[in-house]
């Protein structure tokens, strides 16, 4: 008689029911692996993160702190927004064709804001996330001082970053507000244009407020994991055990993998609108420049009004550098390994650790895309470009 084949225990074993076997995927697999790397699968995951709760960062302690009638609160002012645009238009007063750009940064921001802030605040309630940001905080145990630092400098540019903003969208919603008050508009009128600009500034230094700290909580999570693999190097150069590195780095790429996976969401969301900004702003502005026929000195006037659309852009760009850097760090890691002196010619254990890194794709991944610094310089090159042929455009102009 045949004997039974053995129970199969593995997670990676074909289910039995049709039902399951249809949902498993490359991807289903990846998560599960990564769980499991991470110790992390049911009551030990949440065991795990109640024993060792992972310390935050401030923008992630206000993302969980913060309520959602916020979020609720500027979805109600948007839409007020957009029915005093609608309510003037009738009134026989259009958006002059600078203050678009205005709209368009309010409006923007209210979106990215308030989406960004939402799906942050999901993936901070995830126990799988809390358990790798546990994990995160052992690898740089030794470095910690050194990411608080970076973390607090990192929170004091965005918080910088957020004055200037405001203060900047202020004054020119200033300058917006004085002109109407030239046009010697009736009282009805010229109140609710006023009252209008005041509730776009509110709606503007609001979700100003959750895009800037979206922006830094990507950011800080960026450079804490760049610390992780700098105190990796550290401890391999240091012990030089190598069959010990290959475990370690195992569980340093299901960081990678489950903080890309959790905040890829959110990370897509804040590049695709500072890049839907930007093709915006640029087809508006040739608009205008064809409707002011090449003035220079009103073109420059009247495109000054996108400069908060494209403070956005920059700040995107300084985070998708970040991660970038991530990645180009990453790979760089095997020629560190490969180079350490062992004393002897042929070491066959690194040489291992070597190939076991670079087959593992190391990087940071999003929405299965890895940030490269390939990208962010092409990136950098087309920005570059369309600004500078924009500018050529206006100082012949001029």
């Amino acid at each position: 008689m045949r004997a039974s084949p053995q129970r199969r225990t593995s997670f990676l074993d074909a289910p039995t029911s049709p039902r399951n076997r249809d949902a498993v995927t490359l991807v289903s697999l990846q998560k599960k692996s990564v769980t499991q790397i991470l110790s992390a699968t049911g009551d030990e995951l949440a065991a795990e993160v109640e024993v060792a709760s992972p310390l935050l960062d401030t923008g992630s302690v206000l993302l969980q702190q913060m309520p959602m009638c916020i979020l609720v609160l500027i979805v109600c002012l948007v839409a007020l927004q957009l029915g005093g645009f609608v309510t003037l238009s009738i009134l026989g007063i259009p958006p002059r064709t600078g203050a678009v750009f205005m709209h368009l940064a309010s409006f923007l921001a209210s979106v990215t804001g308030v989406r960004c802030a939402y799906l942050l605040k999901k993936a901070l309630s995830s126990q799988t996330l809390l358990a790798a940001l546990c994990k995160l905080d052992q690898f740089v145990f030794d470095l910690k001082l050194e990411w608080s630092t970076a973390s607090r400098k990192e929170f004091r540019v965005c918080v910088a970053a957020w004055i200037l903003v405001t203060a900047l969208y202020s004054g020119l919603q200033g300058r917006e507000v004085w002109k109407t008050g030239l046009e010697e508009l009736p009282w009805p009128k010229y109140v609710a244009s006023i009252s209008l600009a005041a509730v776009e500034a509110v709606v503007f230094m609001m979700s100003s407020a959750l895009v800037i700290t979206t922006s830094f909580i990507h950011s800080n999570l960026l450079l804490g994991l760049d610390r992780a693999l700098d105190c990796y190097c550290f401890c391999v150069m240091a012990d030089m055990d190598f069959e010990v590195a290959v475990s370690a780095w195992n569980s340093l790429q299901a960081l990678l993998q489950c903080i890309g996976r959790e905040f890829s969401d959110s990370f897509f969301t804040s590049q695709a609108s500072g890049g839907l900004g930007f093709a915006v702003v640029l087809a508006s502005g040739m608009m205008l420049a064809y409707q002011t026929a090449f003035d220079g000195s009103l073109l420059a006037q009247e495109l000054a009004m996108a400069l908060p659309v494209l403070f956005f852009l920059a700040l995107n760009l300084r985070v998708f550098y970040h991660a970038s850097s991530l990645t180009e760090k990453c790979a760089h890691i095997p020629a560190f390994v490969n180079q350490i002196p062992t004393g002897s010619s042929i070491d066959l254990d690194r040489q291992y650790l070597v190939r076991f890194i670079s087959d593992s794709s190391p990087g940071f991944v999003v929405k299965d895309l890895r940030i490269s610094r390939s990208m962010f310089v092409k990136l950098c090159i087309f920005t570059g470009g369309v600004l500078s042929a924009l500018l050529g455009v206006l100082s012949r102009a001029y």
